[in-house]
């Protein structure tokens, strides 16, 4: 079960990643297994609507109970579901008909069965749920739909003050409207219970439904791809809706539709997606961490959806690396996150890039774990290595690295606060004074609780979480130091700036790693 995590509130302005302060866990159903959440935006209000049996509405002086007696079939209306696709199991952008009927003493007030024979919700779970979802759009300005609870297992609310939530001063006011025979809310409009209480739905394209004879403009659009690949080799599944234009491009690094010049590159005719393919190739040529950002445009040309999705790219290439010998890593990224993985001491076999003196990889990082080495996949055509630049032993970082473990939630990805500002180009000083660095001390590597990053495919749309608490690395007792670029004592200097690059003698501020024969100093340009 994921732990909550205090996280550290250290000059987060300063980093490229926007994250949340909760992780709260669903509850443990599913279709077939636990299902795994998207979202972790958490709502502290309002107690269950029903009973742990789920078989009634509780009372309420502000609910209006839905109108009984005689409802009359209007015909079929359309369904958009975006209220179970907070796990991840269901995908997003999903719609279907559904019979659609109207209350003949009140008219304006709507019912179906959205998880009806043919829905794709009774396709993945197996089975329909016979419960009716009651709409009242008596006033077409403040549409709310009665609290819902459906195989046995979902809760899902409307949070209004017509619907048991508190006034608040307006705070739970997440009403719809109805225009033009369609009903829709705006996204984030509705909760559902998740046994620890209740978190955001409808985050992708809000609720919508249609009646019979009206259409929905269907925005949505959803990006679909694995951590890793053979050979590097991935493949993107894209799920674009019938009326957006989309554009599709791939680059280096993290980044957001937001970003500074993003824009501008991405909605080029190059990059727009032929909205009859359901998926594309990618094959990086360099290692690392790739984004893949995509938004849709609608009939005006205007932005009503974008995705993004990141990939790692891993070399196979041992010609620049060579054995130093095993190390001990305690284990400090799933044990952040889930009660039940303790701290461990891993023994690691771990390299040193000879080209870069202090840069490590960790190899297999989790073969040995008593716990996830049973989780762990093999890749055929490369390994799974933990990344870590030590050439500052007072400056250090994690490169984005797969943890060839795929626990519960999806392939993993781990990261440093540090490293993600150093790819943003940050300043070190900024770096520095946000507290992101981790050091070597001898043969010790740590990193400061809290700044070491961690993501799993199917959790919160791949977003990296904060945790890291006691992370170390113990390099082998043979291990000489920053001692092993083989040059004569009469060789020139070498520099090397801190990605490890090979460059001339520095001019412009910076620190930097010089290297003559078999000595190493740090030297810092003012």
């Amino acid at each position: 079960m994921k732990k909550l995590l205090l996280f550290a509130a250290i000059v987060a302005m300063l980093s490229p990643l926007h994250l949340e302060s909760n992780t709260l866990s669903p509850r443990d159903v599913a279709p077939s297994a636990n299902p795994t959440a998207r979202h972790r935006n958490f709502v502290k209000a309002r107690k269950s609507a029903f009973d742990i049996k789920g078989e009634g509405l509780r009372e309420s002086p502000s609910h209006e109970a839905p109108p009984t007696g005689e409802w009359k079939s209007l015909g079929e209306g359309t369904y958009c579901e975006d209220l179970l696709t907070y796990y991840h199991d269901f995908p997003v952008g999903m719609r279907w008909k559904v019979q659609v009927e109207e209350s003949v003493a009140t008219p304006g007030w709507y019912r179906f069965q959205p998880y009806c024979e043919g829905s794709k919700v009774a396709e993945i779970m197996g089975k329909t749920d016979p419960a009716y979802m009651y709409v009242n759009a008596t006033d077409p300005a403040k549409v709310y739909v009665e609290d819902i609870f459906v195989y046995n297992a979902y809760e899902l609310s409307n949070m209004t003050v017509a619907t048991g939530w508190p006034d608040d001063n307006g705070k739970w006011e997440y009403y719809g409207t109805m225009s033009n025979g369609v009903v829709s809310f705006e996204p984030g409009s509705f909760a559902i219970g998740v046994g620890t209480g209740w978190q955001r739905t409808t985050l992708y394209t809000g609720f919508k439904f249609a009646l019979p004879g009206f259409t929905i403009p269907d925005y949505s659009l959803k990006l679909t791809a694995p951590y890793c690949a053979e050979d590097n080799d991935f493949t993107i599944e894209v799920r674009a809706g019938e009326s957006i234009e989309p554009y599709i491009m791939v680059v280096s690094g993290e980044h957001y539709i937001y970003d500074e010049g993003i824009g501008d590159e991405l909605f080029k005719d190059e990059n727009k997606f032929d909205p009859t393919k359901d998926s594309f190739k990618f094959k990086p040529t360099d290692a690392g961490l790739y984004t893949i950002i995509a938004a849709g445009l609608d009939e005006k040309g205007e932005l009503v959806v974008d995705d993004s999705e990141f990939i790692v790219a891993v070399s196979n290439d041992d010609s620049k690396w060579k054995s130093i010998g095993k190390g001990t890593l305690t284990e400090a990224f799933y044990s952040s996150l889930y009660d039940e993985i303790p701290v461990e001491d891993i023994v690691v076999d771990i390299d040193e890039r000879t080209d870069k003196p202090g840069y490590f990889r960790v190899r297999n990082p989790y073969g040995s774990h008593s716990q996830l080495s049973v989780y762990t996949f093999d890749c055929q055509s490369h390994g799974h290595y933990l990344y870590i630049n030590a050439s500052d032993p007072d400056r250090v970082w994690i490169d984005p690295s797969v943890t060839g473990v795929d626990y519960v939630c999806g392939e993993g990805v781990v990261w440093s606060q540090a490293g993600s500002c150093v790819a943003e180009n940050v300043s070190t000083e900024e770096i520095e004074l946000a507290g992101y660095f981790g050091s070597r001390q001898g043969r010790e590597i740590t990193m400061p609780d809290y700044t070491v990053l961690i993501s799993e495919k199917d959790f919160s749309d791949s977003e990296f979480l904060q945790g890291g608490i006691g992370f170390k690395l113990e390099l082998p007792a043979t291990w000489s130091g920053l001692t092993d670029i083989s040059v004569d004592s009469d060789s020139p200097e070498v520099y090397y700036n801190m990605q490890g690059v090979v460059i001339d003698r520095p001019s412009t501020p910076g620190v930097y790693i010089c290297c003559k024969g078999d000595v190493t100093s740090k030297v810092i340009v003012k």
